[in-house]
């Protein structure tokens, strides 16, 4: 379980340091944009972003800054998801 949480922590720290194309000084984990860092239990890693408003023109920009973070980042099989409830504040 332990090992988990430090993956999970490894890559919030990698996400973190993707910026907001709008607002370049905040993060994408700053803005709350990254709602869910989880392994499935086949072991794939889920991430799920979610706009920062609906309509969101940047959203597309977040999701290919992501992707190219997560694969560079030696997880190009991670699953992207589209969060867009509930609304509010990251979690977990």
């Amino acid at each position: 379980m332990r090992a988990a949480a430090a993956r999970v922590r490894t890559i919030r720290a990698l996400l973190a340091e993707v910026a907001d194309p709008e607002i370049p000084v905040l993060s994408i984990v700053d803005l709350g944009v990254v709602r869910h860092v989880r392994f499935a239990s086949d072991g794939r890693l889920h991430v799920g972003i979610a706009p920062t408003y609906s309509g969101c023109p940047a959203t597309e920009v977040i999701r290919v800054a992501v992707r190219a973070a997560l694969d560079a980042g030696g997880h190009a099989d991670a699953v992207l998801e589209e969060v867009l409830s509930p609304p509010g504040p990251a979690n977990g």
